[in-house]
């Protein structure tokens, strides 16, 4: 919206490239601290796998994949939450299912 950068409403605009695939993997790393991780989820290959996305993207994206592996876990009826894992499909169904604007 042009009103938004109007003369007066900001000193400067910054613009910053999209993170490159070893920033985007850190991204990815933060992200995903302390969650339970399937032993197929490899952050290496969901870096390289999402060229051009930005940090706000990828965070949508593991948080999706956190709530569709809950989703998943919770129609098990699974009681036991050391087999609640976030696998790689739903990281996968999170890109393709819009997480973000991309």
């Amino acid at each position: 919206d042009e009103a938004l950068l109007r003369p007066g409403r900001f000193d400067f605009v910054l613009e910053l490239p999209a993170p490159d695939v070893k920033a985007r993997e850190e991204i990815f790393k933060v992200h995903t601290k302390g969650k339970p991780l399937g032993d197929d989820v490899s952050l290496n290959s969901l870096a390289s796998g999402s060229n051009g996305l930005t940090g706000a993207e990828i965070a949508s994206i593991c948080q999706k994949a956190s709530l569709l592996a809950i989703r998943e876990f919770l129609e098990t009826k699974e009681k036991d939450l050391q087999k609640l894992k976030i696998e790689n499909k739903h990281f996968k169904e999170a890109m393709k299912d819009g997480a973000t604007n991309h």
